[in-house]
């Protein structure tokens, strides 16, 4: 059995430590879940202004590209600024994690795309939260690497939403699903 989790992070910069305004996950058991369905999601709009209280840093070339390629998302974004603390976040994506793991009982891969990029920006607001991570570094997978490698796992349809955590997360889930059959063939 193998078990997965794909996260993507909306934030207002790219390096450890900038505003994550939003969290996105699909879990997925390769044995039980076919592609592209996700009975186990995770969403949570993160307050930014919490987040700057909190230390966290926006990146103005982040924030000129949120500006002038999303304007949508941007905007909305802002008014998502009510969404809940850095903290409750973190706890509440550590919950659905435990929930899925049964309680750290089966490994989870967590997936990223970008090896410096989801999994270390959240393990960051992990630590700046005083919130114990779920997973540990051997659980640590970078999905950029193997969607290079494996292109015509792609899935059929683009993803319709692009720059929306979940939507990210189900688009990138179902290329990884792809990708874990075609390497079992």
């Amino acid at each position: 059995m193998s078990k997965h989790i794909v996260l993507d992070l909306e934030t207002l910069g790219t390096n450890p430590g900038c505003v994550v305004f939003a969290i996105g996950a699909v879990a997925f058991d390769t044995e039980v879940d076919t592609p592209g369905n996700f009975s186990n999601q995770f969403h949570s709009a993160v307050s930014i202004m919490d987040a700057i209280e909190q230390g966290f840093t926006i990146s103005s070339s982040t924030l000129n590209f949120w500006r002038n390629k999303y304007s949508v998302e941007y905007e909305l974004a802002c008014k998502l600024s009510v969404g809940i603390s850095p903290e409750k976040a973190c706890n509440s994506f550590n919950n659905w994690y435990q929930n899925f793991s049964l309680h750290g009982k089966e490994k989870v891969y967590v997936w990223g795309n970008g090896k410096e990029f989801d999994n270390a920006i959240l393990k960051n607001y992990f630590e700046q939260c005083g919130v114990d991570l779920p997973w540990t570094f051997r659980e640590d997978m970078d999905f950029r690497t193997v969607k290079l490698l494996f292109p015509q796992c792609k899935p059929n349809e683009d993803n319709k939403d692009p720059h929306n955590s979940l939507a990210d997360a189900k688009y990138e889930g179902e290329w990884l699903q792809n990708i874990l059959r075609h390497i079992e063939k």
